[in-house]
């Protein structure tokens, strides 16, 4: 692809003299007025700008300055007449021939300039492109704070396709996109494939067991690339054979390539579409330890989630210590609430959340009596007053730490009720946090379904017909609206997991008795 070259000047004598001293087939030459400017500028984006200034007022020089100052732009002046003082300091440093030595001076001075300007734009690219992924980084960081979540598989293609495939700074961009990780015994590697401004992920990754991804014939430091010489064909093969064979299967030829590699991550782009470069293998390295980061901070919140869990399982545990079949009903709700928030179309952060702590619903009973949990008859006044304190004691246990806020809230609220007729603060409507009123459906069904020493179990067509119709106790208008019309729709799923724990539930009595 030709260079193109702008021309500042009024005299056609003068652009057959510039045109007659390039090489027309690297340059293309475009004669142009002050009033087009700027806007050839941003069209054609010229590698250099070569002005006469033997017609032109001060102004014009002042408004080449102000673009060079925007984006760089080399220019060389053509003079055959003295300028004024003012014009040379202008000028400046800038590069003057005179019209009677263009032919000797212009070509080289030409190509020097545009080989600067060439590699100003990677060394701009480069820097524009790290901040890029520096900025996006920061803010997928920002959002893992605030969400305690992170899909480190989705963080990865976001920042790729962010650099590769939207990134307007950036020209000379790979075609394939390898990523590789080391998990315990075995290698991962991950295929991109960059086409059309978009990044697409290999369905299929490629295991690597006890093998390394690629070797290098030489001792490279951390960073890398190659360009294979088309002009000696022995280093195709040398280039091929740099890649383990499950890879190659899948990308086939390579012509070139820029990495980055560290003990636990490699990222490698190939067949890049110009000539590769330490600028291309810096972007390389820039995203390679941004990925090390958001896996290592991966691992560390995986590890406060997992220690998170725990804490919660294990204040489960202290309820069905206290009550069996209460063990088995904490088990089933979060299967219901997870069920219901996947079928309400909630994000899956949200589904994932209440279905650990959907079970916390009931840990405020480890400070009620045991003789008062399974008493066979009616419950007093004060004994129910006293069962319902189970709501205030488990938001108690649980605290106001934000990581469990979610099983505050259920463990609270899931005995109020839409219409306002519950307790233990008589909330109504959205005043109820969603996960509790997602809990609050999923422990009546249960309940209902459980035998319990007051009561025996229902089967899970009487259950049904006690949510949707009432029997005095239970009301249509205790439960959000659309949960009830989902629970309608998606009934016979509750009564599948029900069927599937309660087996288990049988198993674990039957090894007892």
């Amino acid at each position: 692809m030709k260079s193109h070259i702008i021309l500042l000047s009024k005299r056609e004598e003068t652009f057959n003299l510039v045109q007659d001293s390039l090489y027309k087939e690297e340059y293309k030459l475009h004669q142009i007025s002050p009033d087009e400017l700027m806007l050839k500028i941003y069209q054609l984006k010229p590698k250099l700008l070569i002005t006469d200034i033997d017609y032109y007022q001060e102004s014009t020089i002042k408004v080449i300055k102000i673009l060079q100052s925007q984006n760089y732009l080399p220019v060389i002046y053509l003079y055959s007449n003295p300028y004024p003082k003012i014009i040379d300091r202008i000028i400046e440093s800038e590069i003057v021939i005179n019209k009677s030595n263009i032919a000797d001076k212009l070509p080289n001075l030409a190509k020097q300039a545009i080989n600067f300007k060439n590699n100003y734009n990677k060394v701009t690219a480069s820097y524009e492109t790290i901040d890029l992924i520096n900025n996006k980084v920061d803010q997928l960081l920002k959002e893992y704070i605030n969400n305690d979540f992170i899909d480190y598989g989705d963080s990865i293609k976001e920042i790729l396709n962010y650099v590769f495939a939207t990134n307007p700074f950036l020209s000379n961009k790979p075609e394939i996109i390898l990523t590789i990780f080391k998990e315990d015994l075995q290698t991962i590697t991950d295929i991109y494939i960059i086409s059309e401004n978009k990044i697409e992920k290999s369905a299929f990754p490629v295991a690597l067991k006890n093998k390394a991804p690629f070797k290098l014939s030489t001792q490279l430091e951390n960073e890398f690339f190659y360009n294979c010489n088309e002009d000696d064909l022995s280093d195709i093969d040398d280039y091929q054979n740099v890649f383990a064979d499950e890879i190659l299967n899948r990308i086939h030829k390579i012509n070139n390539f820029s990495g980055y590699q560290t003990t636990d991550i490699a990222l490698i782009g190939i067949n890049y579409n110009k000539k590769v470069t330490h600028f291309d293998a810096n972007i390389i390295k820039t995203l390679s330890i941004s990925f090390n980061l958001i896996k290592n901070i991966h691992h560390q919140l995986n590890e406060v989630k997992n220690a998170f869990i725990y804490t919660i399982n294990s204040l489960s545990r202290a309820a069905e210590a206290s009550d069996d079949d209460t063990g088995y009903h904490i088990k089933r709700v979060n299967e219901y609430s997870k069920l219901i928030a996947k079928r309400l179309g909630l994000d899956k952060n949200f589904i994932e959340e209440i279905y650990y702590c959907a079970q916390m619903h009931d840990v405020g009973k480890v400070y009620i009596p045991k003789h008062i949990l399974c008493k066979r008859g009616k419950l007093t006044d004060d004994e129910f007053t006293m069962i319902k304190k189970h709501t205030t004691y488990g938001a108690e246990i649980i605290g106001d730490s934000p990581h469990l806020k979610m099983a505050t809230d259920i463990a609270l609220n899931h005995h109020e009720r839409f219409d306002g007729s519950g307790y233990p603060n008589g909330k109504s409507g959205d005043e109820i946090p969603l996960s509790a009123r997602i809990v609050m459906l999923a422990d009546i069904y249960d309940a209902l379904r459980s035998s319990r020493p007051y009561k025996p179990a229902f089967s899970h067509e009487k259950t049904y017909d006690i949510i949707v119709n009432g029997d005095g106790r239970v009301e249509p208008s205790h439960f959000d609206p659309k949960i009830y019309q989902l629970f309608k729709k998606i009934h016979h799923e509750l009564d599948t997991i029900y069927n599937t724990w309660n087996e288990q539930s049988n198993l674990k009595r039957e090894a007892r008795a």
